[in-house]
Protein backbone atom coordinates (compact mmCIF):
# COMPACT_ATOMS: atom_id res chain seq x y z
CA UNK A 1 0.00 0.00 0.00
CA UNK A 2 2.96 2.31 0.53
CA UNK A 3 3.32 2.79 -3.25
CA UNK A 4 -0.29 3.97 -3.55
CA UNK A 5 -0.10 6.33 -0.59
CA UNK A 6 3.19 7.73 -1.86
CA UNK A 7 1.59 8.27 -5.27
CA UNK A 8 -1.32 10.13 -3.69
CA UNK A 9 1.03 12.38 -1.71
CA UNK A 10 3.16 13.11 -4.78
CA UNK A 11 0.09 14.01 -6.81
CA UNK A 12 -1.19 16.19 -3.98
CA UNK A 13 2.17 17.96 -3.76
CA UNK A 14 2.35 18.70 -7.50
CA UNK A 15 -1.26 19.91 -7.49
CA UNK A 16 -0.51 22.34 -4.68
CA UNK A 17 2.56 23.61 -6.49
CA UNK A 18 0.51 24.16 -9.64
CA UNK A 19 -2.27 25.89 -7.71
CA UNK A 20 0.07 28.33 -5.94
CA UNK A 21 2.13 29.13 -9.01
CA UNK A 22 1.50 32.58 -10.44
CA UNK A 23 2.69 31.55 -13.89
CA UNK A 24 0.42 29.46 -16.08
CA UNK A 25 3.40 27.65 -17.61
CA UNK A 26 4.53 26.45 -14.19
CA UNK A 27 1.03 25.18 -13.45
CA UNK A 28 1.04 23.14 -16.64
CA UNK A 29 4.44 21.71 -15.72
CA UNK A 30 3.00 20.63 -12.38
CA UNK A 31 0.04 18.97 -14.11
CA UNK A 32 2.51 17.23 -16.43
CA UNK A 33 4.23 15.72 -13.39
CA UNK A 34 0.85 14.70 -11.96
CA UNK A 35 0.02 12.80 -15.15
CA UNK A 36 3.53 11.34 -15.31
CA UNK A 37 3.35 9.93 -11.78
CA UNK A 38 -0.02 8.28 -12.43
CA UNK A 39 1.09 6.93 -15.82
CA UNK A 40 4.35 5.45 -14.52
CA UNK A 41 2.83 3.76 -11.48
CA UNK A 42 0.06 2.25 -13.60
CA UNK A 43 2.25 1.45 -16.60
CA UNK A 44 5.31 0.01 -14.87
CA UNK A 45 3.49 -2.46 -12.65
CA UNK A 46 4.14 -6.20 -12.73
CA UNK A 47 1.52 -8.87 -11.96
CA UNK A 48 -0.73 -6.22 -10.43
CA UNK A 49 -4.37 -6.58 -11.38
CA UNK A 50 -6.71 -9.53 -11.77
CA UNK A 51 -6.41 -9.82 -15.55
CA UNK A 52 -2.70 -9.01 -15.84
CA UNK A 53 -1.73 -12.56 -16.98
CA UNK A 54 -4.62 -12.54 -19.45
CA UNK A 55 -3.34 -9.37 -21.11
CA UNK A 56 0.18 -10.77 -21.27
CA UNK A 57 -1.17 -13.88 -22.97
CA UNK A 58 -3.17 -11.76 -25.41
CA UNK A 59 -0.10 -9.75 -26.31
CA UNK A 60 1.73 -12.86 -27.46
CA UNK A 61 -1.08 -14.94 -28.95
CA UNK A 62 -4.17 -12.87 -29.83
CA UNK A 63 -3.26 -9.51 -31.32
CA UNK A 64 0.06 -10.04 -33.12
CA UNK A 65 -1.56 -12.24 -35.76
CA UNK A 66 -1.93 -10.77 -39.23
CA UNK A 67 -5.67 -11.24 -39.79
CA UNK A 68 -7.74 -8.25 -38.70
CA UNK A 69 -10.96 -8.94 -36.81
CA UNK A 70 -13.10 -5.93 -35.93
CA UNK A 71 -14.52 -7.69 -32.87
CA UNK A 72 -11.00 -8.22 -31.50
CA UNK A 73 -10.97 -4.52 -30.65
CA UNK A 74 -8.93 -2.90 -33.42
CA UNK A 75 -7.83 -0.08 -31.12
CA UNK A 76 -6.01 -2.60 -28.94
CA UNK A 77 -4.64 -4.28 -32.07
CA UNK A 78 -3.13 -0.96 -33.21
CA UNK A 79 -1.58 -0.24 -29.79
CA UNK A 80 -0.09 -3.74 -29.82
CA UNK A 81 1.48 -3.12 -33.22
CA UNK A 82 2.89 0.21 -32.01
CA UNK A 83 4.28 -1.55 -28.94
CA UNK A 84 5.97 -4.16 -31.10
CA UNK A 85 7.48 -1.43 -33.24
CA UNK A 86 8.86 0.56 -30.30
CA UNK A 87 10.08 -2.36 -28.20
CA UNK A 88 8.49 -5.78 -28.52
CA UNK A 89 7.60 -6.47 -24.90
CA UNK A 90 4.28 -6.63 -23.09
CA UNK A 91 5.69 -4.08 -20.61
CA UNK A 92 5.72 -1.53 -23.44
CA UNK A 93 2.09 -2.36 -24.17
CA UNK A 94 1.05 -1.76 -20.57
CA UNK A 95 2.90 1.56 -20.51
CA UNK A 96 1.27 2.72 -23.76
CA UNK A 97 -2.18 1.71 -22.51
CA UNK A 98 -1.50 3.58 -19.29
CA UNK A 99 -0.60 6.72 -21.27
CA UNK A 100 -3.83 6.73 -23.26
CA UNK A 101 -5.83 5.95 -20.12
CA UNK A 102 -4.46 8.63 -17.79
CA UNK A 103 -3.17 11.54 -19.88
CA UNK A 104 -6.46 12.40 -21.67
CA UNK A 105 -8.30 12.46 -18.32
CA UNK A 106 -5.85 14.97 -16.86
CA UNK A 107 -5.98 17.03 -20.07
CA UNK A 108 -9.79 17.18 -19.98
CA UNK A 109 -9.81 18.18 -16.30
CA UNK A 110 -7.21 20.91 -16.81
CA UNK A 111 -8.90 22.20 -19.97
CA UNK A 112 -12.19 22.70 -18.10
CA UNK A 113 -10.35 25.08 -15.70
CA UNK A 114 -12.78 24.31 -12.89
CA UNK A 115 -11.89 22.53 -9.63
CA UNK A 116 -8.79 21.05 -11.28
CA UNK A 117 -7.10 19.93 -8.07
CA UNK A 118 -10.23 18.34 -6.62
CA UNK A 119 -11.14 16.60 -9.88
CA UNK A 120 -7.70 14.98 -10.14
CA UNK A 121 -7.90 13.78 -6.54
CA UNK A 122 -11.34 12.28 -7.13
CA UNK A 123 -10.01 10.55 -10.24
CA UNK A 124 -7.82 8.61 -7.82
CA UNK A 125 -10.18 8.29 -4.84
CA UNK A 126 -13.23 7.16 -6.84
CA UNK A 127 -11.16 4.19 -8.01
CA UNK A 128 -11.12 5.23 -11.67
CA UNK A 129 -7.31 5.19 -11.78
CA UNK A 130 -6.61 1.85 -10.12
CA UNK A 131 -9.58 0.28 -11.91
CA UNK A 132 -7.31 0.37 -14.98
CA UNK A 133 -4.98 -2.09 -13.22
CA UNK A 134 -7.66 -4.77 -13.50
CA UNK A 135 -9.53 -3.92 -16.70
CA UNK A 136 -7.05 -2.23 -19.02
CA UNK A 137 -9.04 -2.12 -22.27
CA UNK A 138 -12.29 -1.07 -20.63
CA UNK A 139 -10.48 1.72 -18.81
CA UNK A 140 -9.19 3.11 -22.10
CA UNK A 141 -12.75 3.02 -23.43
CA UNK A 142 -13.93 4.81 -20.27
CA UNK A 143 -11.32 7.52 -20.81
CA UNK A 144 -12.43 8.04 -24.41
CA UNK A 145 -16.05 8.38 -23.30
CA UNK A 146 -14.99 10.82 -20.58
CA UNK A 147 -13.27 12.93 -23.22
CA UNK A 148 -16.64 13.26 -24.94
CA UNK A 149 -18.41 14.70 -21.88
CA UNK A 150 -18.83 18.11 -23.49
CA UNK A 151 -20.50 16.51 -26.51
CA UNK A 152 -23.25 15.25 -24.20
CA UNK A 153 -23.54 18.54 -22.33
CA UNK A 154 -23.55 20.64 -25.51
CA UNK A 155 -25.93 18.22 -27.25
CA UNK A 156 -23.63 17.30 -30.14
CA UNK A 157 -24.96 13.86 -31.00
CA UNK A 158 -22.86 13.15 -34.09
CA UNK A 159 -19.64 13.80 -32.18
CA UNK A 160 -20.88 11.63 -29.32
CA UNK A 161 -21.49 8.80 -31.79
CA UNK A 162 -17.90 9.11 -33.01
CA UNK A 163 -16.64 9.00 -29.41
CA UNK A 164 -18.69 5.87 -28.67
CA UNK A 165 -17.45 4.12 -31.82
CA UNK A 166 -13.86 5.01 -30.96
CA UNK A 167 -14.34 3.66 -27.42
CA UNK A 168 -15.95 0.55 -28.95
CA UNK A 169 -12.68 -0.21 -30.75
CA UNK A 170 -11.09 -0.78 -27.33
CA UNK A 171 -13.99 -2.51 -25.61
CA UNK A 172 -17.24 -3.58 -27.24
CA UNK A 173 -19.37 -2.76 -24.20
CA UNK A 174 -18.66 0.96 -24.71
CA UNK A 175 -21.23 1.07 -27.51
CA UNK A 176 -23.93 0.62 -24.85
CA UNK A 177 -23.14 4.17 -23.68
CA UNK A 178 -24.56 5.59 -26.92
CA UNK A 179 -28.18 5.87 -25.61
CA UNK A 180 -26.96 7.70 -22.49
CA UNK A 181 -26.98 10.84 -24.64
CA UNK A 182 -30.79 10.81 -24.54
CA UNK A 183 -30.91 10.54 -20.73
CA UNK A 184 -29.24 13.92 -20.25
CA UNK A 185 -30.95 17.29 -20.53
CA UNK A 186 -29.92 20.85 -19.69
CA UNK A 187 -32.65 21.19 -17.07
CA UNK A 188 -33.65 18.89 -14.25
CA UNK A 189 -37.06 17.41 -14.95
CA UNK A 190 -38.91 15.05 -12.57
CA UNK A 191 -40.13 12.87 -15.45
CA UNK A 192 -36.57 12.25 -16.57
CA UNK A 193 -35.53 11.30 -13.03
CA UNK A 194 -38.44 8.84 -12.89
CA UNK A 195 -37.37 7.47 -16.29
CA UNK A 196 -33.84 6.79 -14.99
CA UNK A 197 -35.25 4.87 -12.01
CA UNK A 198 -37.53 2.86 -14.31
CA UNK A 199 -34.52 2.09 -16.49
CA UNK A 200 -32.69 0.81 -13.41
CA UNK A 201 -35.61 -1.48 -12.55
CA UNK A 202 -35.61 -2.82 -16.10
CA UNK A 203 -31.88 -3.58 -15.86
CA UNK A 204 -32.39 -5.29 -12.49
CA UNK A 205 -34.89 -7.74 -14.00
CA UNK A 206 -33.19 -8.20 -17.38
CA UNK A 207 -29.94 -9.93 -16.49
CA UNK A 208 -30.49 -12.86 -18.86
CA UNK A 209 -31.21 -10.59 -21.82
CA UNK A 210 -28.16 -8.46 -21.00
CA UNK A 211 -25.92 -11.51 -20.89
CA UNK A 212 -27.30 -12.65 -24.24
CA UNK A 213 -26.42 -9.22 -25.65
CA UNK A 214 -22.90 -9.47 -24.19
CA UNK A 215 -22.53 -12.94 -25.71
CA UNK A 216 -23.45 -11.50 -29.09
CA UNK A 217 -21.08 -8.53 -28.83
CA UNK A 218 -18.11 -10.48 -27.51
CA UNK A 219 -18.80 -13.64 -29.52
CA UNK A 220 -17.62 -15.73 -26.59
CA UNK A 221 -20.17 -17.16 -24.17
CA UNK A 222 -17.54 -18.44 -21.76
CA UNK A 223 -16.67 -14.89 -20.70
CA UNK A 224 -19.94 -14.16 -18.92
CA UNK A 225 -20.46 -17.30 -16.88
CA UNK A 226 -19.12 -18.46 -13.56
CA UNK A 227 -17.83 -16.34 -10.69
CA UNK A 228 -18.14 -12.85 -12.21
CA UNK A 229 -21.66 -13.46 -13.48
CA UNK A 230 -23.19 -14.69 -10.22
CA UNK A 231 -21.19 -12.89 -7.52
CA UNK A 232 -22.69 -9.84 -5.87
CA UNK A 233 -21.02 -6.47 -5.48
CA UNK A 234 -19.98 -5.20 -2.06
CA UNK A 235 -22.84 -3.02 -0.82
CA UNK A 236 -20.32 -0.35 0.23
CA UNK A 237 -19.51 0.28 -3.44
CA UNK A 238 -23.18 0.83 -4.17
CA UNK A 239 -23.67 3.21 -1.24
CA UNK A 240 -20.62 5.26 -2.24
CA UNK A 241 -22.17 5.72 -5.67
CA UNK A 242 -25.13 7.52 -4.07
CA UNK A 243 -23.05 10.01 -2.04
CA UNK A 244 -22.86 12.71 -4.78
CA UNK A 245 -26.64 12.63 -5.28
CA UNK A 246 -27.35 12.76 -1.55
CA UNK A 247 -24.88 15.62 -1.13
CA UNK A 248 -26.48 17.45 -4.03
CA UNK A 249 -29.96 17.19 -2.53
CA UNK A 250 -28.83 18.23 0.95
CA UNK A 251 -26.64 21.24 0.21
CA UNK A 252 -27.58 22.76 -3.12
CA UNK A 253 -30.18 25.41 -3.67
CA UNK A 254 -32.93 24.86 -6.21
CA UNK A 255 -31.58 27.56 -8.49
CA UNK A 256 -28.50 25.44 -9.09
CA UNK A 257 -30.69 23.02 -10.98
CA UNK A 258 -32.25 25.80 -13.05
CA UNK A 259 -29.37 28.08 -13.90
CA UNK A 260 -26.45 25.77 -14.61
CA UNK A 261 -26.92 23.43 -17.57
CA UNK A 262 -23.48 21.91 -17.00
CA UNK A 263 -24.50 21.06 -13.43
CA UNK A 264 -27.82 19.59 -14.58
CA UNK A 265 -26.20 17.33 -17.19
CA UNK A 266 -23.63 16.05 -14.70
CA UNK A 267 -26.45 15.48 -12.19
CA UNK A 268 -28.23 13.22 -14.67
CA UNK A 269 -25.02 11.29 -15.37
CA UNK A 270 -24.29 10.88 -11.65
CA UNK A 271 -27.85 9.76 -10.92
CA UNK A 272 -27.69 7.29 -13.81
CA UNK A 273 -24.42 5.96 -12.36
CA UNK A 274 -25.96 5.50 -8.90
CA UNK A 275 -29.05 3.75 -10.30
CA UNK A 276 -27.01 1.43 -12.54
CA UNK A 277 -24.68 0.72 -9.60
CA UNK A 278 -27.69 -0.49 -7.65
CA UNK A 279 -29.32 -2.36 -10.53
CA UNK A 280 -26.15 -4.32 -11.38
CA UNK A 281 -25.07 -5.12 -7.83
CA UNK A 282 -26.01 -8.80 -8.19
CA UNK A 283 -23.42 -9.41 -10.89
CA UNK A 284 -19.78 -8.36 -10.80
CA UNK A 285 -19.65 -8.72 -14.56
CA UNK A 286 -22.49 -6.28 -15.23
CA UNK A 287 -21.15 -3.95 -12.55
CA UNK A 288 -18.04 -3.40 -14.68
CA UNK A 289 -20.20 -1.21 -16.92
CA UNK A 290 -20.26 1.35 -14.10
CA UNK A 291 -16.63 2.23 -14.82
CA UNK A 292 -18.01 4.32 -17.70
CA UNK A 293 -20.61 6.21 -15.68
CA UNK A 294 -18.54 6.62 -12.50
CA UNK A 295 -16.04 8.81 -14.40
CA UNK A 296 -18.50 11.69 -14.52
CA UNK A 297 -18.49 11.97 -10.73
CA UNK A 298 -14.91 13.21 -11.05
CA UNK A 299 -16.40 16.46 -12.36
CA UNK A 300 -19.69 16.39 -10.49
CA UNK A 301 -18.61 16.03 -6.86
CA UNK A 302 -16.40 19.17 -6.74
CA UNK A 303 -19.12 21.07 -8.60
CA UNK A 304 -21.68 20.03 -5.98
CA UNK A 305 -19.47 21.11 -3.10
CA UNK A 306 -18.78 24.46 -4.79
CA UNK A 307 -22.53 25.01 -4.87
CA UNK A 308 -22.76 25.03 -1.09
CA UNK A 309 -22.88 28.43 0.58
CA UNK A 310 -21.55 27.54 4.01
CA UNK A 311 -18.87 25.17 5.30
CA UNK A 312 -17.59 24.57 1.78
CA UNK A 313 -14.04 23.73 2.84
CA UNK A 314 -15.25 21.56 5.71
CA UNK A 315 -17.59 19.61 3.42
CA UNK A 316 -14.82 19.07 0.88
CA UNK A 317 -12.44 17.91 3.62
CA UNK A 318 -15.03 15.41 4.85
CA UNK A 319 -15.61 14.18 1.29
CA UNK A 320 -11.88 13.68 0.75
CA UNK A 321 -11.57 11.74 4.02
CA UNK A 322 -14.59 9.54 3.23
CA UNK A 323 -13.43 8.75 -0.28
CA UNK A 324 -9.83 8.26 0.87
CA UNK A 325 -11.09 5.65 3.32
CA UNK A 326 -13.11 3.98 0.54
CA UNK A 327 -10.11 4.05 -1.80
CA UNK A 328 -7.88 2.46 0.84
CA UNK A 329 -10.48 -0.19 1.54
CA UNK A 330 -10.96 -0.92 -2.16
CA UNK A 331 -7.22 -1.34 -2.68
CA UNK A 332 -6.83 -3.48 0.42
CA UNK A 333 -9.67 -5.81 -0.57
CA UNK A 334 -8.15 -6.34 -4.03
CA UNK A 335 -5.80 -9.26 -3.48
CA UNK A 336 -4.06 -8.74 -6.83
CA UNK A 337 -3.81 -4.98 -6.39
CA UNK A 338 -2.75 -4.42 -2.79
CA UNK A 339 0.75 -5.89 -3.26
CA UNK A 340 2.42 -3.66 -5.81
CA UNK A 341 5.48 -4.76 -7.83
CA UNK A 342 7.40 -2.82 -10.46
CA UNK A 343 8.13 -4.36 -13.85
CA UNK A 344 11.83 -4.22 -12.99
CA UNK A 345 11.22 -6.97 -10.40
CA UNK A 346 10.17 -9.60 -12.92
Amino acid sequence: MIVYYSTFLLVLMFLQIGKKSSRKANSYISYFFVASVLVLIAGLRFQVGTDYPHYVNNYFYAYPKDDFNFFLQPGVYIITKISQFIYDDYATWFLLMSCITVIPVVVVIVSRKENVEWCVLFYILLGCWHFSFNLVKQSVAATILFCGTNYIINRQFKKWVIICVLAFTFHVSAILMLPVYFIVEKKIKPRKIVFIFILGIIVLFSYDYLFDLINYLKQDQSLVYGYYKTSSVNVLRVLVGWIPIILCLLWNEGKRFKDDSDFSCLFYLSLFNAVINTASMNSLYLYRFCCYTNMYNILFIPKVVNGTKRYRNLIMAIMIIVYFAFWSYDLYKGSTTVNYHFIFER
